[in-house]
């Protein structure tokens, strides 16, 4: 009972993932957990949060702009229908 049990992704996989976080390209935990079985690492959902957890990744934001004035946000704004207001 207890113990320390060693953790899954050390060695060459730890340094391969890490470099794969940090490449730019996206990615899902899904995706990553396939790509270690690939490469013969078999690592559960549990464990590969743990280890994105301690690598603190950043992630960025997509640029975005609220909608024009000019465009409609509902059907029915554009015209004379029963969602206008002049």
């Amino acid at each position: 009972m207890g113990g320390n049990k060693p953790r899954p992704i050390r060695g060459e996989h730890h340094d391969w993932l890490v470099e794969r976080c940090h490449d730019g390209s996206h990615f899902t935990i899904a995706r990553l957990i396939e790509e270690l079985a690939e490469r013969g690492v078999k690592v559960d959902l549990h464990s590969m949060w743990n280890f994105l957890h301690q690598q603190k990744p950043t992630f960025k934001k997509e640029r975005w702009s609220p909608a024009s004035a000019n465009d409609p946000t509902w059907p029915g704004a554009a015209g004379n229908g029963p969602n206008t207001l002049a």
